[in-house]
């Protein structure tokens, strides 16, 4: 007794007399059965062989290795066993056209790694990045990914590309050196840049602080706010921070000649000052009522204590574009 799968009608019974089938579709249907009587037995029926394994067989399904049987006879299974040949033969080519385009691309990609320079094997190591404090630095270099496996190793081609392999793995060794070397200076480099504020701040709240500035040095309570706001107050009068204004600014295009007169009003306090056009959006309340103007001007600008600040926006106030 054989089970096979119908797929319209579901599971059923076909009996099979052995010596009607040969010897090539007695040994295929050993093969490919996979289930004992008791498992048939659970399926609905008993019988010795049972043609739905819980496997893969030959690249087909388990559930499509008969496909679909119109009728339950020997002729049936017969042409169902012919088709499930054809198929194993269409499968077993197609394989073997993949396993000659994977050997090809192999090949090829051992031969381009033999003919490379090892320089071109090196790429950035994204895994590996470097920092100073919170800035991004740079990253390592790594050798890109390249084949490996039996079939690689296995390949003629492969000592020649392990050889390269090999060299261009020294020369990122030699350039991650480096690159360390660098990043180490830099840092060093930043550490003597805090270093150096932290001593020019300390000095600066002695000789300038305010009595208020001063308390808060002594007692160690965070005071950077205070100092920036009075040191700024101090050094570039009238100039205040870019954070703490409402308007953005933008490159200038075909400013008028008196925003000259205020860029050189500008520089007598910090040389280094620019000019930029202002741009800031009325204000209006919670009811839509305006509270500000929209105002547009320009403005000087420049950097003081790491940070941007703006001169002339001041002038700017109620002033309606």
């Amino acid at each position: 007794m054989l089970a096979g799968k119908n797929h319209r009608a579901g599971r059923h019974l076909i009996e099979v007399d052995p010596a009607q089938l040969t010897e090539g579709e007695r040994k295929w249907l050993a093969e490919c059965g996979g289930w004992s009587r008791d498992n048939a037995r659970n399926k609905g029926g008993e019988c010795d062989l049972c043609l739905d394994p819980p496997i893969n067989w030959g690249g087909i399904h388990a559930t499509d290795v008969l496909g679909t049987l119109t009728e339950p006879t020997v002729d049936e299974l017969r042409r169902a066993i012919g088709d499930a040949h054809a198929r194993q033969r269409e499968n077993a080519a197609r394989q073997a056209e993949a396993d000659r385009k994977e050997t090809e691309d192999l090949e090829r990609s051992l031969q381009a790694i033999a003919d490379s320079d090892p320089a071109d094997l090196l790429c950035d190591n994204e895994y590996r990045k470097l920092y100073i404090d919170k800035g991004y630095a740079g990253c390592e270099v790594a050798v890109k990914s390249y084949p490996r496996g039996s079939a690689a190793e296995s390949s003629p081609l492969w000592p020649a590309a392990q050889a390269k392999i090999a060299e261009a793995e020294l020369l990122a060794a030699e350039r991650n050196k480096a690159i360390h070397a660098e990043h180490q200076r830099l840092q060093a480099e930043h550490e003597a840049s805090i270093a150096r504020a932290e001593a020019e701040r300390i000095a600066w709240i002695e000789s300038h602080g305010s009595r208020r500035l001063k308390r808060l040095a002594s007692e160690k309570i965070e005071h950077a706010a205070v100092y920036r706001d009075e040191r700024l107050a101090l050094e570039r009068p009238d100039w205040q921070w870019e954070s703490r204004v409402s308007g953005k600014t933008s490159e200038p295009r075909n400013p008028p000649e008196s925003a000259f007169g205020l860029l050189d009003e500008a520089r007598k306090i910090d040389p280094e000052a620019v000019l930029q056009h202002y741009v800031a959006d009325a204000e209006v309340d919670e009811y839509g009522e305006k509270i500000s103007p929209k105002v547009r001007g320009y403005v000087a600008e420049s950097e003081f204590l790491g940070a941007v600040i703006v001169y002339g926006v001041n002038r700017l106030a109620g002033v309606e574009a």
